[in-house]
């Protein structure tokens, strides 16, 4: 008795008067007919069909078949976002060191299981998931900054309504974008000094490179491929490294390119302190129609917010707060208020348990932003309970 896997045999696998493409069994695995057996009437191919017979399983399928139980085991375990997040800045980590370094081949679908991990986040936890990126920056700039990238990547391609296999390769793209520079980024990060010739030549040819790179990986996605390529194309035709005009450049590189500008602008340095949000955003404004494209730009302002998750924020009773809920902009003008909780005092004493806050009251409205390190470090399920 054959002791390999074996799947059932769907209507229409089998032809009358065809050839077999492989031999047949019973359930048991006992062989029934052997390859290259033709079946020659109707009637012995309906009592066949309707008996069940089985093949066994091409290797691929039963590559798709582990992928798939390793998927629903993943999805079982998505119950605690801050360790799903985690665990994906774990892997992410792995994978941007071992592709740069070419000591580490992937399957697209493991690029797949993990920019549906991101869509999960965005869909059930949005407000969590971006305020802890803010909050817990417990892995290095160039972990963190495509991991942010690649979240208001979804959270934009979503309001869009873009399909879903074109969100998975922006996803995949915005995670991979700078593994062309992957050391040199962190370098940067820490570099006080204006950029050496050499690091301007690495930087202009990291889009190229990042493409490469996936490509030599086992990356096949042409979308995802080619959104990494332009993700520093610019509307006005002065990006890099092609110089493409605007209606040249994919929309979900030009999605990638505003959440790369924003997360940079708003990540902390260590010689500089992160721009606030309203800042950000107001340069990105400035900058629609020229750099950036201004359909997308005001879309982007309006789904990310002024006070987006994670900022800490003064209120009117002069208590600082960090921002739990993103304020929504409506077509119609009128808007939510964020939702806020009180972490500090008036004289700086931490609360024991932040205190939950609707800034539509006045006694919260929001004065304006405070430096993160007013604070001190906070578990995030404090602000986020789930």
């Amino acid at each position: 008795m054959a002791s390999f896997k074996i799947v059932r045999v769907k209507p229409g696998e089998v032809k009358i008067g065809e050839p077999l493409r492989w031999a047949v069994y019973t359930l048991k695995n006992s062989l029934l007919l052997k390859k290259g057996t033709v079946v020659s009437s109707s009637k012995q191919l309906q009592v066949l069909i309707e008996r069940g017979i089985y093949r066994e399983m091409t290797q691929e399928e039963i590559q798709e078949e582990e992928r798939r139980h390793a998927r629903e085991r993943r999805r079982q375990q998505r119950v605690d976002p801050f360790r799903l997040r985690k665990q994906c800045m774990d892997i992410l980590a792995g994978l941007l060191e071992g592709i740069e370094n070419h000591t580490r081949k992937v399957s697209e679908y493991e690029l797949e299981d993990l920019a549906e991990d991101f869509q999960w986040l965005c869909e059930r936890h949005a407000d969590s998931t971006l305020g802890a990126i803010h909050l817990c920056p417990e892995f290095r700039y160039n972990v963190l900054h495509p991991i942010h990238s690649a979240v208001l990547c979804e959270l934009l391609g979503k309001k869009l309504q873009l399909p879903e296999e074109n969100r998975i390769a922006m996803i995949m793209a915005a995670l991979f974008m700078n593994v062309g520079m992957f050391t040199l980024q962190e370098r940067l990060f820490a570099q006080h000094s204006p950029l050496t010739a050499k690091q301007k030549t690495e930087v202009f040819e990291h889009p190229l490179k990042s493409r490469d790179l996936l490509e030599h990986a086992g990356v096949t996605n042409p979308l995802c491929l080619q959104a990494v390529l332009e993700h520093h194309e610019r509307i006005d035709g002065k990006g890099y490294p092609q110089k493409l005009p605007g209606e040249q450049i994919c929309t979900e590189a030009k999605i990638i390119a505003l959440a790369d500008m924003y997360s940079a602008m708003v990540t902390p340095r260590r010689h500089r302190q992160p721009i606030f949000a309203k800042e950000a955003m107001k340069s990105i404004f400035e900058k629609r129609g020229n750099e950036v494209d201004e359909v997308l730009a005001a879309q982007f302002i309006r789904e990310v917010g002024v006070f987006p998750p994670g900022s800490v924020v003064r209120l009117v009773n002069s208590k600082i707060a960090i921002v739990s809920k993103r304020q929504v902009s409506r077509k119609s003008g009128d808007s939510t208020h964020p939702t806020v909780y009180s972490v500090l005092a008036p004289r700086g004493a931490l609360y024991e348990k932040p205190k939950k806050r609707e800034c539509t009251h006045e006694m919260f409205r929001i004065l304006g932003f405070e430096p993160k390190d007013k604070i001190p470090p906070l578990d995030p399920k404090s602000i986020w309970p789930h």
